[in-house]
Order: structure tokens, then C-alpha cells, then sequence
């Protein structure tokens, strides 16, 4: 590359570090696999290490004291009543777990942290290295001043040692106190060659700058401390299991090593490549930088696999100096990683809360909010750098469909390794079994475990297709807002999608454990009660289709609205993109996509007065057509109830088709808007419907239909129907509007107006 062609390149550099590196990503991803791992480790441990007879028999003891809890008829007061017993009866003996694995972990990071302390000092006595004095080398000491100055960090301890003869340096250290390691050969290079000498102590100093010392050595203590800590004490553990056992623990135990074992890596091959950047990037830059990389030796890179070493190979670093476009493109391997840890840290953490926390589903829940925000942050930061980059070169990011199956995949593969799936993760033998039988608990088997290639498919296709949507989610979001606020908008619209997103994968994590763990085992029970409603209000009115009353009236479908977290969740969905509306433009020559808010807006509420017209006419109808013995059934006003119900749901689908169908641009988030203002109105609608039947006698379901007026239904009631019918509606038009976006590009040849992928 030619002088000029290099000048060139550097003033049409974009600034990567406008954003977090990829070291940032990686070291994040390495704490949660740490974490992951050795719960999964200390779980087992304390098993083997525990009387587990004497704590079977207290579970035994504490389990026929409280009763089954489940009872065949459903009855969700027994089972709270039961659940409480059971819990209050086990507390001593999870506190007990709980102090012991907390305890393990305080362990694994004290000893990590006391590495971390003291390696600076061995670094010290193992390299002999002694302080670069201005005795030694004047003017090396007064340049290596000069150097700090432009590289804009504080002046670190230099130290050397002049009898290495290569041409090397170093930056390690600790808070408070940083060295940067210089050879007897470097410093002979000051004298021989400036440039060479200068592009090494800049790539040093970088690292300073960057603030990558602490991660990296904390990184590598961490690496020690969990093979210490929580590996090398399981293996002995597992003399006296079976074959069986062994292999299943085994293999687990292999994998989750290699996973922590590659994001060590991954931190470290990271932080070369961001520091030549960086150093690279100075005013001056570094003019002997490439000549220097290039003079690097690849030798000793066994197998030629870039995850199995610590540095990139020369090649790399050269391609990332001479184009950092490369660095903002989202990585698969991050992508894949954050899928991982989500649900191998999700399963170890509702263990562990479980043994304080004696609410189910407050302890999926608390483990989702966790975990999931940095999951999401690292995905969201990848993404969002890549359509940053794409908005300044004026080019087209093709949809990352590749990254959200990486999410989906790692999802999968992190719940397959989570001690959940080790059915021998817990006592063996027939005991467990007879507990099971006392408990009358159906047993809840793993996503991966449920017969993916059977009737669990469904398991396995939604966390696939759901964090498919979830990518595209985040990429349309970070187009909208850069197209519309520039490149000023990046950094504080790029907080706000990590706000967001953390926010709608904490929620779909939560609800999709509680619908896979939770209400499968009740799902039974309440078909029965379902059905037996359905064939009993068909003996007094039309019900129409089962399905449609079992999607409606089915418990665990309300439970999904009824978790007041889904509806803001789903919110999030069209108000993070649309909110750019209120972006400033970048300039003032730029066009301005366009969004169409208003149309939505308007769709949503004609579609709610619409739904308000078409309940009041259904009242007048069954006023007028259905004799009053009937109407005062309780199966009867339980059949009304669902069709008004049904018809706020349908509000939003109608409201979503529509909205999809008109908007030219961010079809799905218009719909979801428009259906969301649809079904608040719907619910408006059906609440204030019921104070007009008590006043107009031709809309009463009663007698007279004012000897109530005015009457207003209570605040739990307008809760439960809000949160039902939003909830429920907003999933329903989600998928409507998703069906009208892929129908109009169908139809249209996806010759539609150009924009960001929604």
C-alpha cells in the first residue's frame, strides 16, 4: 500500500471506539460463562460432598406434612396453600445449599481477585525487570514522557530488562499501579530504528488507554481460579457413579471448560487488535506499526484455529490496520456465546434462588432480569455497530438473520449443558421417584429434552424463530434512529436499545420458561376444565370453533396476558423504532425517512370504535333475542364474557392487518402500534359497556337494567382484563402484522419503498 493509499484510508477511518470493543463484549461473556459453569459445578459437588439420605428423609418429612402439591382438581388456593407449607418446612435445609454454593462462588472470586493482586509482582520477579531510569537512558526516558503525553494516559512505571535481546513490550499491572515491560532489544531499537521503537511503546500504551489491563489479567486469574475452584474438585466426585453418570457429568463438564476456555481467548486476541488500532489512530500514528506487525511470526499456531490461541495472527492484525471496517461487524461468535450463557446461567441461577425465594415464578423471573440485560447488550451492541457503520458508508446491511440463529442456537445448546438436563444432577435411584409420586408433580423435562424431533418440536422452533425476530428487532430499531438522528444519535439511542432490549428478552425468558416449566404441568387439568366450559355453554348459545375458545378462555393463555410485564414488553416493540420520530435530522440536506405514526394511530383507534359499536350491538342483540332465564345463567354470562373478550382481541389483529398493510415502511411496528391503541380502546370499550347496560335497558343482560346505574366494575377486573386481552392481542398481532408484511412482499415482488429491515 502506497503512502498516499494509506493516508487515505486513515482519513476515512470510522472511530470504533464510538462504542464498546469487542473486548468489552468478550470479557462480559467470560464472567457469565464463569459463573454458569461453576454453578454448575458447585451443584454437583455439594451433592457428593452432603449426607444425601438424611436430606432426602427431611424432604420426605416436610413433603407429607404439606400434602401433594398438585392436586388433580386444579385448585390454584390448595396448591398455594400447599406450596407455602412445603416451602416454610424445607427453608432450613436451602439455606442450608444456598450458604454452601454462595459460599463456593465467594471462594472462586477471592482466590480469582488475590491472582489478580499479585500477579504484577510476579510478572516483576519472573521477566527481572528493574525501573528504566533516566541513568540508564536519557533520551529514551524523555521520548517514552513525550510518548504517554500523545497517547494521553498517565505516565506508567517503565521497566526493563537489558539483557532480553527481543524487540518486545508489555502493559500489565493492577488498579493504581501500571507497568509497561520494555526489552534490552527495544530500547537498542530507539537508537536503530525510531519508528519501531515508537509503534511498539504506542501499541503498550494502548492498552492503557484502552483500559484492557485489568481485563486481561483478571481474565487469566479467573481462568486459574475456576480450574482450582470449581473443576479440578468435582472430578473426584465422581469415582463411586456409574458409567452412565460419569459420562454425562463428564462431558458437561468438558464442554462448559471449553466455553470458558475460548472466551478467555477471545478477551485476549481482542485486546491486540483494538490496542494496534488505537495506536494506529494517534495524531502522528505509528508509522512502523504495520512494519512491525508484519515482522511477526505465526509459528507455533498449532492447528491453524483462531480460538485455540491468545494473539490474532499477524494477518488478522494487518487486515484490521489497514481496514477497521472489519471491527464493526457483528460477530457470530458473540452471538453464539450470549445464546449460551443466557440459559446455562438462567437454569444455575433459579436453582439457587430457589433455595431463598419460595415464590416458582418470582425465581424465573429474578433470574431472567439477571442474566438476560447483558445477554441482550452484547447482542444489541454488535448489531447496533454494524448498521452505524452501514449509515456512515452509505452502504446496505443485508438483514442478520445469521446472528439471531447464532442467539437461537446458543440458546438451545446452553440449556442442553445447564444441570437441569443432567437428570443425575440430583439424588439417584428409587427415592426420587417415590418423592415425585408424593409430590404429584408431573416431572418438567428440558427444552432440548422434550422430543425435539417429536411432539416437543415446538420447543425447540420457538426460541429459534423468537430470537430470529429479536435481531431483526434490534437492527430495524438501530437504522430508524440513525437514518433519522446521524451519527450523533449513536451513542445515546445505541443506550437506549440496550435499555430496551434487556428489557423485552428478560420478559420473553421469563414468560417462556414459565409456559415450558410451569404450566405444562397443569396444562391437563385445565383442558379438562376448558372443555367441559366450551360443551356447556354450547348447550345455551353458539361457542363457535373449540380452538378459538381455548386460545381465549384457556388458563395458561390469560396467565401469558396476566403477567403485567408482557404488556410493556410488547410496547417496546413499536415504541423503541418509532420513537425516532422525534430525532432531530443529521442534517439539514439530509432526507428524513419517513414514519407514518399518525396513519397507525388513526387505524388503531378506528378500529376501537369500530370494536365499541360491535359490543354494543351485541348487547342489544342478546337484550332483544335471549329470553332472561337464560341470560341470568352463569354459563350463559360466562359465554358473553368470551365473545366480548374475542372481539377487543380481534380489535388489535384487525388493527395490526390494517396498519401493516398501509404503512410502507416499519410495517411490523406500525401494526403493533395500531393494534396496541386498538386493543386499549377495545378494553375501554368492554369496561364502560358494562355501566351502560345498568343504565340503557336496551343494552342490560338483566332485568330492568337500572336498578344498578351507574355501576363500574372494579379495579382487579379491569386489571385482569386489560392485561388479558392487551397481552393476549398484542401476541396475535404480532403475528398478523408479520403475516401481512411477508404477503405484501409476496405480492409486490419485494419491489416495496426501500428501508430498514422491520
Amino acid at each position: 500500500m502506497s503512502p498516499e493509499t494509506g493516508a487515505a484510508a486513515r482519513q476515512t477511518r470510522v472511530d470504533p471506539f464510538a462504542f464498546p470493543s469487542d473486548t468489552t463484549f468478550r470479557f462480559v461473556l467470560l464472567i457469565l460463562s464463569v459463573l454458569g459453569a461453576s454453578l454448575f459445578a458447585f451443584n454437583w459437588v455439594y451433592w457428593s460432598v452432603h449426607d444425601v439420605n438424611r436430606e432426602l428423609a427431611i424432604t420426605f418429612r416436610c413433603v407429607r406434612e404439606a400434602g401433594p402439591v398438585f392436586s388433580g382438581t386444579g385448585d390454584p388456593t390448595a396448591y398455594a396453600a400447599r406450596t407455602s407449607r412445603l416451602h416454610a418446612c424445607l427453608a432450613g435445609l436451602n439455606h442450608e445449599k444456598g450458604r454452601w454454593i454462595l459460599g463456593a462462588v465467594g471462594l472462586l472470586l477471592l482466590v480469582a481477585l488475590v491472582v489478580y493482586a499479585v500477579w504484577p509482582k510476579w510478572k516483576l520477579w519472573r521477566g527481572k525487570l528493574t525501573p528504566l531510569t533516566a541513568e540508564d537512558a536519557p533520551e529514551v526516558v524523555a521520548y517514552l514522557d513525550e510518548l504517554c503525553r500523545e497517547a494521553g494516559v498517565p505516565t506508567p512505571r517503565f521497566v526493563w530488562n537489558p539483557l532480553a535481546a527481543g524487540a518486545s513490550g508489555l502493559a500489565f499491572g493492577r488498579l493504581g499501579s501500571r507497568y509497561v515491560a520494555l526489552s534490552g532489544g527495544l530500547v537498542t531499537t530507539f537508537y536503530t530504528d525510531r519508528d519501531a521503537f515508537r509503534a511498539v511503546v504506542l501499541h503498550e500504551l494502548a492498552h492503557l488507554r484502552n483500559g484492557d489491563v485489568d481485563k486481561t489479567y483478571f481474565t487469566m486469574a479467573l481462568w486459574y481460579s475456576f480450574l482450582a475452584i470449581a473443576v479440578l474438585p468435582l472430578l473426584p466426585t465422581l469415582h463411586d457413579e456409574g458409567a452412565a453418570t460419569i459420562w454425562r457429568v463428564s462431558w458437561r463438564l468438558a464442554a462448559l471448560v471449553v466455553l470458558v476456555y475460548l472466551s478467555r481467548n477471545a478477551v485476549l486476541r481482542a485486546r491486540e487488535v483494538y490496542a494496534d488500532v488505537r495506536a494506529s489512530l494517534g495524531p502522528n500514528g505509528a508509522p512502523g506499526l504495520e512494519r512491525a506487525v508484519g515482522k511477526l511470526k505465526s509459528s507455533g499456531r498449532r492447528l491453524g484455529i483462531p480460538f485455540l490461541h491468545v494473539h490474532p495472527s499477524p494477518k488478522e492484525r494487518l487486515a484490521a490496520l489497514r481496514d477497521n471496517d472489519r471491527l464493526f461487524r457483528p460477530g457470530l461468535w458473540e452471538a453464539f456465546g450470549a445464546g449460551v450463557v443466557l440459559t446455562l446461567v438462567y437454569h444455575q441461577l433459579v436453582t439457587l434462588i430457589t433455595f431463598y425465594y419460595t415464590s416458582d415464578t418470582g425465581a424465573l423471573w429474578l433470574a431472567a432480569l439477571i442474566v438476560a440485560p447483558f445477554a441482550a447488550g452484547v447482542v444489541v451492541l454488535g448489531v447496533w455497530r454494524g448498521v452505524f457503520l452501514a449509515t456512515v458508508r452509505n452502504a446496505t446491511l443485508s438483514p442478520l438473520w445469521r446472528i439471531g440463529l447464532a442467539l437461537g442456537a446458543g440458546f438451545l445448546i446452553g440449556e442442553f449443558l445447564s444441570l437441569q438436563n443432567l437428570a443425575s444432577g440430583s439424588p439417584t435411584g428409587e427415592a426420587p421417584k417415590a418423592l415425585a409420586k408424593i409430590i404429584d408433580v408431573p416431572p418438567t423435562r428440558p427444552v432440548v429434552g422434550t422430543a425435539l424431533f417429536g411432539p416437543g418440536l415446538v420447543w425447540g422452533v420457538i426460541p429459534l424463530v423468537s430470537l430470529l425476530l429479536f435481531v431483526l428487532w434490534i437492527q430495524t430499531g438501530a437504522r430508524v434512529w440513525l437514518e433519522r438522528g446521524g451519527e450523533r444519535a449513536a451513542r445515546w439511542a445505541g443506550r437506549l436499545a440496550i435499555l430496551a432490549a434487556g428489557a423485552v428478552l428478560t420478559v420473553w425468558t421469563g414468560i417462556f420458561f414459565l409456559l415450558h416449566d410451569l404450566l405444562v404441568q397443569v396444562a391437563p387439568v385445565t383442558a379438562r376444565i376448558v372443555n367441559a366450559d366450551y360443551d356447556a355453554i354450547g348447550t345455551v348459545t353458539w361457542t363457535g370453533p373449540r380452538f378459538l375458545y381455548r386460545l381465549v378462555m384457556d388458563p395458561e393463555a390469560q396467565y401469558l396476558g396476566s403477567r403485567w410485564p408482557v404488556v410493556p414488553a410488547f410496547a417496546l416493540l413499536w415504541a423503541f423504532p418509532l420513537a425516532a420520530v422525534a430525532a432531530r435530522a443529521r442534517a439539514r440536506s439530509a432526507p428524513r425517512p419517513r414514519l407514518f405514526v399518525g396513519r397507525a394511530l388513526l387505524v388503531g383507534a378506528a378500529s376501537g370504535a369500530s370494536a365499541w359499536i360491535l359490543l354494543l350491538v351485541l348487547r342489544a342483540r342478546v337484550h332483544s333475542g335471549v329470553d332472561l332465564s337464560i341470560r341470568k345463567q352463569d354459563t350463559f354470562i360466562l359465554g358473553f364474557q368470551y365473545w366480548q373478550l374475542s372481539l377487543a382481541i380481534a380489535t388489535q389483529v384487525v388493527a395490526s392487518t390494517v396498519a401493516a398493510a398501509v404503512c410502507p415502511r416499519l410495517r411490523i411496528p406500525h401494526g403493533l402500534l395500531a393494534g396496541f391503541v386498538g386493543g386499549v380502546i377495545g378494553v375501554a370499550a368492554l369496561l364502560l359497556s358494562v355501566t351502560i347496560g345498568t343504565c340503557v335497558r336496551p343494552l342490560s343482560l338483566g332485568a330492568s337494567g337500572t336498578a344498578d346505574c351507574p355501576f363500574f366494575v372494579q379495579g382487579v377486573f379491569v386489571r385482569q382484563v386489560f392485561y388479558q386481552v392487551v397481552g393476549l392481542g398484542s401476541a396475535l398481532a404480532l403475528v398478523a402484522a408479520l403475516t401481512t408484511r411477508g404477503a405484501v412482499m409476496l405480492a409486490t415482488g419485494r419491489r416495496e419503498q426501500r428501508g430498514p429491515s422491520d
